[in-house]
């Protein structure tokens, strides 16, 4: 069984990478991976002080895409941000707003 980290202000913060979606709490503002993928790729201006603001990561413009670093500017693995996310309901509906905000 494989699992991935993030650290925010020293805490470990753990998410099982191989139950994608377990930890995601059913309140109604739930965003799928899909759709936080591209929050972060297509809405950088929107998404970025979310994440910023919680986290203190960055989304970075990558080779390919994008990439999340923390602030110490390591790489971070998008599905368990999105994971870490999804497990609180304050950030859930934040960031299920924003993206609301810009497909409506």
């Amino acid at each position: 069984m494989r699992s991935s980290v993030l650290r925010s202000g020293g805490e470990g913060l753990y998410w099982n990478a191989s139950t994608p979606g377990a930890s995601t709490l059913k309140t109604g503002y739930e965003i799928s991976y899909y759709d936080f993928l591209r929050l972060c790729s297509d809405h950088r201006e929107e998404t970025a002080p979310l994440l910023r603001a919680w986290f203190g990561y960055e989304i970075v413009p990558g080779e390919r895409d994008f990439e999340l670093r923390d602030v110490h500017g390591a790489a971070l693995v998008p599905a368990s941000v999105h994971a870490v996310i999804q497990a609180d309901p304050e950030h859930q509906g934040s960031i299920y707003r924003v993206a609301m905000t810009l497909w409506r």
